[in-house]
């Protein structure tokens, strides 16, 4: 009966008010499915195009093929007599790093002086060998248009996509995905959101919604407690936070790169429904892929390994991602999380003496590296927070923050602000308060060297 009176009130999820619960979990699970399809596709369509080669840096010659039409000259790197190479942004990157190049000397070179460069690589290949494991894509649905387009005009067979040393662990994001997957749906977890890049995937999965009224009920139930015993929580710090009913998913945030840009990491997460905004806790995974010494040969080479052996290997690491899931949908930490969220709502923060709140949250938004814009985009979001909150709670600040992530392009930067929503929720946002606050006295002093 409860559930039911749940499922009959109003929800605003991102704006839009939808008639209850149900429906906007209904219409969750129709979203999740369609993105299900679309990861298991794309992570399959890379491990379908992938080639792996440990190889000799000295069975590497770079070229130029010359310009089209419609596309400028294009570095290649010709591997033996058999194949040729495009390279991507990654790699080039990782030859930078590796050849002691200067990275924006390099990429100066690589966009004005292209055979200058490849008169670069060809001598440095030469005089500083290595073997190390090229991690290639075929033409083909893995690969992008422009990519494609590459290989078709310069006759290439494959791009580079990474460099890697020769003890590089390889997981795949198919392999991962496989193995998460079944786990996530057994328990009705749904994809809330994924990106796959160059670099890096990220995958975001959720519980359906619940308010936090009904995860009180439901750990109520679970442990035996009465709804009055429950309602004993409800007062923080001798403030009452009982009315609190946010509308919420919770859930765990994975991040994972094939070709060395990231570890495979598991968080627990949530997100805020009425505004769509996510906050990720920290790692309760983290798998660097650089093997041990004892699972690599004297060479420090991990291919010694057979496949059979490397897959077990793997399969046991991703275990322990399977077991972080249990931990993220725990109903226990679901339970004090929205204690702590509630407490948040009620912790009205004092600023400095006469320093206004957009001065403020300026010096936040300097504290973040954020841009001029992005700061602007705080400012906005976080003035907006407080009206809606009836003031300046921890709860306002972390809106304005994780509200500015959710509007980043750029996935990577917008996950790190969704982690320091997530700190400044639950942790001492002290530290960060005080920054900010001195960030704001620095400014307010005057400028001795002026003078």
């Amino acid at each position: 009966m409860q559930n039911a009176t749940q499922n009959a009130k109003t929800v605003i999820v991102g704006g839009v008010v939808r008639n209850s619960i149900e429906e906007v979990n209904e219409e969750q699970r129709a979203t999740s499915k369609r993105k299900i399809t679309q990861l298991v596709d794309r992570v399959n369509a890379i491990r379908t195009a992938k080639r792996d080669a440990v190889l000799d840096t000295r069975a590497l010659t770079a070229s130029v093929a010359p310009a089209t039409d419609n596309a400028p000259k294009t570095l290649v790197l010709d591997l033996g007599s058999k194949f040729k190479l495009t390279v991507g942004d990654v790699a080039h990157e990782q030859f930078s790093s590796r050849l002691k190049i200067d990275l924006p000397y390099y990429r100066r070179m690589l966009a004005d002086a292209p055979e200058l460069l490849a008169e670069n690589l060809n001598w440095w290949l030469q005089k500083t060998p290595e073997t190390r494991l090229a991690r290639m894509l075929q033409a083909g649905p893995a690969l992008d248009e422009a990519d494609n387009a590459a290989l078709a005009r310069t006759g290439a067979a494959f791009k580079l996509r990474a460099v890697l040393g020769k003890g590089y662990r390889t997981i795949d994001d198919a392999e991962l995905v496989a193995e998460v997957l079944p786990v996530m749906q057994e328990r009705g977890a749904l994809l809330g959101d994924f990106s796959i890049d160059d670099r890096r995937m990220h995958a975001k999965f959720m519980t359906p919604a619940r308010s936090v009224q009904a995860i009180r009920e439901e750990y109520a139930r679970k442990y035996g407690l009465t709804i009055a015993q429950v309602r004993q929580h409800t007062t923080i710090n001798g403030k009452d936070v009982s009315w609190v009913d946010e509308v919420l998913s919770m859930g765990l945030y994975i991040r994972h790169s094939e070709i060395g840009f990231a570890s495979l990491t598991a968080s627990a997460e949530y997100r805020i429904l009425k505004c769509l905004n996510d906050m990720i806790d920290k790692n309760l995974v983290n798998i660097r892929h650089v093997t041990g010494k004892r699972t690599v040969d004297e060479n420090e080479d991990v291919r010694f390994l057979s496949s059979e052996t490397q897959l077990m290997e793997n399969a046991a690491l991703i275990g322990r991602v399977r077991d972080s899931i249990g931990a993220a949908f725990d109903d226990e930490q679901a339970f004090n999380r929205v204690n702590q969220l509630a407490d948040a709502k009620t912790d009205t923060l004092e600023l400095p003496a006469g320093v206004p709140l957009f001065e403020f949250v300026g010096a936040i938004g300097e504290r973040l590296n954020l841009t001029d814009a992005q700061t602007e985009v705080l400012k906005e979001e976080t003035g907006r927070a407080v009206h809606e909150e009836g003031g300046r709670t921890r709860f306002a600040m972390v809106q304005g923050i994780t509200a500015t992530a959710r509007q980043m392009t750029d996935y990577d930067r917008r996950t790190e602000l969704e982690r320091v929503g997530f700190e400044f929720l639950h942790d001492d946002p002290g530290a960060l308060l005080k920054i900010a606050r001195d960030t704001v006295k620095a400014a307010a002093k005057p400028d001795k060297r002026k003078k």
